[in-house]
């Protein structure tokens, strides 16, 4: 039954190819109920279009940009503590606050990994090649020094094509 009504809302809408309408209109001749259902869907429809339309017809914006502007040149300067509280707001979204706190997360680690010294004296070795958190990704580089007494740690992050598509709306 799900499918004939996949099969009739695809063929109301005009989706079919043409061998797929041929066999939906043979049904439609040969089982009465999906004719009864086909019409019920254009009945539907009608109406939709119909309420749609006198709901657009009904919805004025007389003024509309007049009051915008009223309200624009009534408006404040915000505060000190208004504007820190919105750059606050704004700062800690959370796909601004999730990539830091996980290249916090894996300089603390690096960090640690460090400072943690096995039996023989020598540093543990710590790789961390790529990372991938909310919409981020990144990489931990360690680097050793020339002398082999210690090394330089570099850690890239960088923000994936999505999370700037969803920055910029």
């Amino acid at each position: 039954m799900a499918r004939d009504d996949d099969l009739l809302m695809r063929f109301h809408d005009g989706e079919l190819s043409v061998s797929q309408a041929r066999v939906v209109e043979e049904r439609l001749r040969a089982a009465p109920a999906a004719a009864t259902r086909l019409r019920a869907m254009d009945a539907l429809g009608h109406a939709l279009r119909e309420r749609t339309r006198l709901a657009v017809e009904r919805q004025s914006f007389d003024g509309f940009f007049e009051r915008v502007e009223r309200g624009a040149r009534q408006a404040r300067p915000l505060g000190l503590r208004e504007r820190v509280a919105f750059r606050l707001r704004d700062w800690l979204r959370p796909w601004a606050v999730w990539p830091v706190a996980a290249a916090a997360g894996v300089a603390l680690l690096a960090l640690v990994a460090l400072g943690v010294h096995n039996g023989s004296g020598g540093a543990n070795d710590c790789t961390i090649e790529s990372l991938e958190y909310s919409g981020s990704a990144g990489a931990v580089f360690l680097i050793p020094d020339d002398k082999g007494g210690g090394h330089t740690t570099v850690i890239w992050t960088n923000e994936t094509e999505e999370q700037d598509d969803a920055e910029s709306h």
